[in-house]
């Protein structure tokens, strides 16, 4: 078994790159940093909405999350 793991940050200028990286992906896992309250203060509703983004993706849907 091997594996390849991606850690990408969330700045809204990658953000639109990720999709390059979801064809043959076959999980996901979605980290925040939430100990930086200073940053995520106000987004909240802002991350809910990039994971669902993420998982409408035709290239991610089908998968168990």
């Amino acid at each position: 078994m091997s594996f390849a793991i991606w850690d990408f940050g969330g700045r809204s200028k990658i953000r639109p790159l990720w999709r390059h990286y979801f064809p043959n992906t076959h999980g996901l896992a979605w980290v925040v940093d939430s100990g930086d309250r200073g940053r995520i203060e106000g987004y909240e509703d802002s991350v809910y909405e990039e994971l669902y983004r993420v998982l409408a993706d035709d290239e991610m849907r089908g998968y168990h999350y």
